[in-house]
């Protein structure tokens, strides 16, 4: 059995709240837009879908409620998701998707981000998952 690297020497992290097009209602295929963005940075580690509620979801509808969204996108029209990003990328990631029309573009945009995935989920009204036992 391997030694686990303590606390210190594993890599650092962000997470980012984001809201995704009604066009990706599965994960892989929200993957490959993720991938398709990640493929512009330089990284030995990879963005990671960590939670992913498509439109039709409602949860998705509950979130989105919360957040109250002001983009050109009715609710009905967006899902939500969390990424896990690398922290030497959440600069350039945020940078990219923050902007005005980052969803009519790339068809996802950044809300929120924090260090710890509790914080992202509390501020986009997310239930905590259950653990499969």
């Amino acid at each position: 059995m391997a030694k686990r690297l303590s606390k210190a020497l594993r890599g650092k992290r962000r997470w980012i709240g984001i809201l995704v097009s009604s066009r990706y209602q599965t994960r892989p295929s929200l993957n490959g837009l993720i991938a398709s963005v990640a493929s512009t940075f330089q990284s030995e580690r990879p963005i990671k879908l960590m939670e992913f509620h498509p439109s039709e979801s409602d949860t998705a509808k509950t979130a989105l409620q919360h957040l109250n969204t002001t983009t050109e996108l009715t609710a009905s029209d967006l899902g939500v998701a969390i990424l896990q990003v690398p922290l030497e990328l959440t600069k350039g990631i945020r940078a990219l998707l923050e902007t005005e029309d980052a969803i009519r573009r790339m068809e996802i945009k950044c809300i929120t981000t924090s260090g710890k995935i509790r914080l992202v989920r509390e501020r986009m009204a997310l239930p905590k998952p259950s653990r499969k036992g």
